[in-house]
């Protein structure tokens, strides 16, 4: 029986809005046998988290160099509350998700009166 383990060291997660787009960056200390991350959104920090990534965004691998990462959400509304979390695969297809939800909203444009 061969056992696989997933071992990722999170060093960073950030999240900042930028016009109409939400940017989620992560940074890791050390990644083993990572295949690549996949990015859930939901408008509640309950759920339900809809998959944003059409394709997984690509991991190192095994390696103890920090790797950075980032992912844009072009699909956003102004003044609405998101929550993210960012999920890992495995190289043999294994997913777990490694980071705590975020919450990400744009800001609305003041009025001037």
């Amino acid at each position: 029986m061969k056992y696989f383990f997933l071992i990722i060291a999170l060093f960073t997660q950030t999240a900042c809005s930028i016009k109409n787009s939400h940017t989620i960056k992560w940074r890791t200390a050390s990644e083993n046998q990572n295949y690549g991350y996949d990015v859930y959104r939901s408008e509640s920090s309950e759920g339900p988290f809809d998959k944003v990534t059409k394709t997984p965004i690509i991991g190192a691998g095994t390696t103890d160099l920090i790797s950075s990462y980032k992912f844009i959400d072009k699909d956003v509304k102004k003044g609405k509350d998101y929550y993210y979390y960012i999920e890992s695969i495995s190289e043999n297809g294994k997913r777990k998700k490694f980071t705590p939800v975020k919450k990400n909203t744009i800001k609305t444009e003041p009025s001037l009166n």
